[in-house]
């Protein structure tokens, strides 16, 4: 509550808010909750990296390719394990 020519608004004043964040150790803790959340968005993105550089999508052949030989891997080793 900021009080003016007797007059009461409700609100945050700026200034005191600027000041916690360079004096006290709230600064810190804020940045960092701030940074979680810039994280966690790059962490979900499937288009970009945790460091945030953009990743290169493949193109459809080579995923498919890449599909296949893992099938046959993992029939492989399915095998494998069966005749042991």
């Amino acid at each position: 509550m900021i009080e003016k020519n007797k007059i009461i608004s409700m609100g945050v004043n700026r200034d005191n808010d600027e000041k916690l964040k360079k004096e006290l150790s709230f600064g810190i803790y804020l940045n960092e909750y701030e940074k979680i959340f810039i994280y966690k968005g790059n962490i979900l993105s499937k288009s970009i990296y945790m460091n945030g550089k953009k990743r290169h999508s493949r193109n459809k052949v080579s995923k498919y390719l890449n599909s296949i030989l893992d099938l046959f891997r993992f029939k492989a080793n399915h095998w494998k394990i069966l005749l042991n």
